[in-house]
């Protein structure tokens, strides 16, 4: 038990936007209840654009993602072809890399800072993108 609160007081030790060290006054971030500290006001400014985008956002990718579970779920049953399968999993990707707001709870940026939330989520749409193409192609 003393682990997991000694980890929790190094992750609230680091910026929620880039990671880096805090400052011995920093910054804050609210979210609803919770606030975050942020390392400088250029991470303020970015972790608050974050948010409002993520607010705007999350919807829209949440249901590219189902539309694109559904069509392969039909494809699957129906079809037997995989064509429209790749072309979800490409529209996935590309909603992954144009809207990388996957994470539903705030309380995750205080183990992993937004900055690589974002990096590896559109690492992730990248690949899943290219691996449609490529499973389209052949």
């Amino acid at each position: 038990m003393a682990a997991k609160k000694e980890k929790k007081e190094a992750a609230a030790a680091t910026c929620v936007y880039c990671g880096g060290d805090l400052p011995e006054k920093p910054p804050r971030v609210r979210v609803k209840e919770t606030t975050f500290h942020v390392c400088s006001i250029e991470c303020q400014s970015a972790a608050e654009r974050y948010l409002a985008l993520d607010k705007r956002f999350k919807l829209p990718l949440y249901i590219v993602i189902f539309a694109a579970a559904v069509v392969i779920l039909i494809t699957a049953i129906s079809d037997g072809t995989m064509f429209y399968s790749h072309i979800m999993q490409i529209v996935v990707g590309a909603a992954f890399f144009i809207w990388p707001y996957p994470v539903s709870v705030f309380t995750t940026f205080q183990n992993s800072p937004i900055r690589f939330i974002v990096r590896v989520t559109r690492v992730v749409g990248s690949f899943l993108a290219v691996f449609g193409i490529i499973l389209l192609l052949r």
